[in-house]
């Protein structure tokens, strides 16, 4: 017997003059992208598109970007590439080699090396935080990670918002601000004026 197919909440049928897309999982890209490499994008070329049943919505999104260290990268979202359940994933490239994860697999990092090496790395490996308590709850071998996390981000949240209602200087290392959040919409700002001009555009 066949499932409903789910609908989308009403919200994400609805675009501005950002995607709702880019607002949706575009920021959580953007974040992480950031996060990792400490610099902002500083160009960005891209295409939008709609392939679902919701006529002038924006439900694929593929973007080039640049950084000013001269990395580049991509960034793919989408709501109509059915299989991909919260496909959440990150691949980095270097000189000597290559790491890859998967959201869906969140307890294993991939390390790919130029001499054909390949090295699975999880929680019971020497690792610099990810054996520290308040990441790894859970003995190895158990999933774990993605509520962890939350509830971490929320502690760190609290903490922040104690340090400011007292008056007092607090640095979350993974706390991040209305700066943040603005770069971000800069970003997709941008990569929403490259669709119309078609063309690299500068955040």
């Amino acid at each position: 017997m066949a499932g409903k197919t789910s609908q989308p909440q009403a919200w994400r049928l609805r675009d501005a003059e950002v995607p709702t897309i880019c607002l949706d999982l575009g920021v959580h890209l953007h974040h992480l992208s950031s996060f990792l490499l400490g610099e902002e994008p500083t160009h960005t070329l891209a295409e939008f598109s709609n392939h679902s049943q919701y006529a002038n919505l924006v439900d694929d999104v593929q973007m080039l970007v640049k950084y000013a260290s001269g990395v580049k990268g991509s960034m793919w979202m989408s709501k109509t590439a059915i299989g991909h359940r919260n496909g959440l994933q990150i691949r980095v490239y270097g000189d000597t080699g290559s790491a890859k994860w998967l959201q869906l697999n969140p307890d294993e990092l991939e390390l790919n090396f130029n001499d054909g090496r390949r090295e699975i790395l999880d929680r019971a490996g020497q690792c610099d935080y990810a054996h520290q308590f308040r990441y790894n709850r859970m003995k190895p071998g158990h999933p774990t990670g993605f509520v962890e996390a939350f509830a971490n981000l929320y502690s760190d949240i609290a903490e922040d918002l104690q340090c400011f209602q007292l008056g007092q200087e607090n640095n979350q290392p993974y706390v991040f601000g209305l700066e943040h959040a603005a770069d971000g919409l800069k970003l997709f700002a941008a990569a929403k004026r490259s669709t119309q001009t078609l063309g690299w555009e500068s955040v």
